[in-house]
């Protein structure tokens, strides 16, 4: 199961409350924020599609725009493929349209009123960019065994930065959603498990071990800082408040258990999601060197066979991520019609 999966019944909510709500048209559009290569867009966009169909009128077939936005470094080439390959929603029914969008979304990416829905899942967890470098061996901001040694303003730099870029993100889309658009949003979150510290400091290890093996330079380590905050639930509050042609409907952490066969393919996935931060900080040389990857999985596996937090079982064994669901809907504008 995925994370869709695992809120289905939240995006049905959101769809029932949509098509009560909204003006009945003859064309729906779907924004996909974060679209990356669409694997996880795929069934996201299958499962919205299905639960507004079954919420608007019998009689309703209204034709469907779905367009899904990234960063102009996307890959695109993959993510147009994956929009036509025979898993894709675009086969569920008649009347359904797609294309992609070429830009971040900490910019406005739609016109004004122009989105029914909007969807972002597991992507506003990346900040719009490094907030400040971080010292020595400390490699992510959710790292509370090296937090004593960070700067109280390099602390409140990274908390500022991530507060910012979520009102910004929510500003956004309340411009581009028409009256009663509704947005539901997962991202990566700290619910206060032991367990959402271990992969700081599972990461922070793995690099030291580079460093002593004499794969990788003190000065590419202290380069390292990935650009991801886990919010907690009083912050996502904080930044919502500040949006107030939004309405928040359910919210909740949503803990999903990822079943890896062994350490192997559990690093596997923490580095296609990693790495790119690494790389960033390497020197050419270390960066064309197939070795340091190959170093660094192999580094990242022995701490994933390790036993964390307590546990009698290695961490590949209990690896859970714990997800953030909010869904919010744009309150209606005013009249400016009126006299």
């Amino acid at each position: 199961m995925g994370l869709v999966d695992y809120t289905t019944d939240l995006l049905k909510q959101a769809m029932t409350r949509f098509a009560k709500n909204a003006a009945g048209k003859s064309r729906y559009t779907i924004l996909d924020l974060g679209a990356s290569q669409g694997r996880n867009s795929l069934q996201l966009v299958h499962h919205v599609i299905k639960h507004l169909d079954a919420s608007l009128p019998s009689n309703a077939s209204p034709d469907i725009l779905v367009l899904h936005e990234d960063q102009p470094a996307n890959d695109f080439a993959t993510l147009l493929d994956t929009l036509i390959s025979p898993a894709s929603y675009i086969y569920a029914r008649p009347n359904i349209y797609t294309g992609v969008i070429s830009k971040s979304f900490y910019e406005q990416v739609m016109p004004t009123a122009a989105v029914d829905i909007a969807v972002s899942y597991i992507s506003a967890h990346w900040l719009s960019k490094t907030p400040a470098p971080l010292p020595g061996d400390v490699v992510m901001y959710n790292d509370s065994e090296t937090k004593a040694s960070v700067a109280a303003s390099t602390l409140a730099t990274w908390q500022q930065a991530a507060h910012d870029d979520l009102v910004a993100f929510l500003r956004l889309r309340a411009a581009e959603l028409a009256d009663h658009g509704s947005l539901c949003m997962t991202y990566i979150s700290d619910n206060g498990s032991p367990l959402i510290q271990e992969y700081g400091r599972i990461l922070r290890e793995a690099v030291q071990d580079m460093v002593a093996a004499g794969i990788l330079s003190s000065a590419s380590q202290d380069r390292v800082a990935v650009p991801m905050v886990f919010r907690t639930t009083d912050e996502f509050l904080a930044a919502v408040a500040q949006v107030p042609e939004l309405e928040l409907h359910e919210y909740e952490h949503v803990p999903m258990d990822v079943k890896f066969p062994n350490a192997t393919e559990s690093t596997k996935f923490l580095s296609s999601v990693l790495w790119p931060s690494l790389d960033a900080s390497m020197t050419e040389q270390e960066r064309t060197d197939p070795q340091v990857r190959q170093v660094f999985n192999s580094c990242m596996a022995a701490k994933m066979s390790q036993p964390v937090a307590g546990a009698s079982v290695p961490f590949f064994e209990q690896f859970t991520i714990m997800y953030f669901y909010g869904h919010l809907t744009r309150r209606p504008r005013a009249n400016t019609d009126a006299p």
